[in-house]
């Protein structure tokens, strides 16, 4: 199924992810994520919320055939 993964790294090593379908959603529930924290709900229904603080980084990365995340000014990355 194409669409965007959506990946949450905490400071303490864990990884949560799941799925959008859109780009403006993924842009939309990160901003949301960094804003509010990130609320899981495990299979057995229990809601843990962690807070913006305990977030290490986010990313939105496309599935394969799913749509790219697009921008007018890409990024250039360099190391010091």
């Amino acid at each position: 199924m194409a669409g965007i993964l959506i990946k949450i790294y905490l400071k303490n090593g864990n990884t949560y992810k799941y799925q959008v379908d859109t780009a403006e959603q993924a842009r939309e529930h990160t901003y949301e994520i960094l804003q509010g924290g990130y609320r899981s709900v495990n299979e057995n229904g229990v809601l843990t919320l962690f807070p913006p603080h305990l977030i290490n980084k986010i990313k939105a990365i496309p599935i394969p055939d799913g749509k790219l995340i697009t921008t007018e000014n890409p990024d250039e990355v360099s190391g010091t």
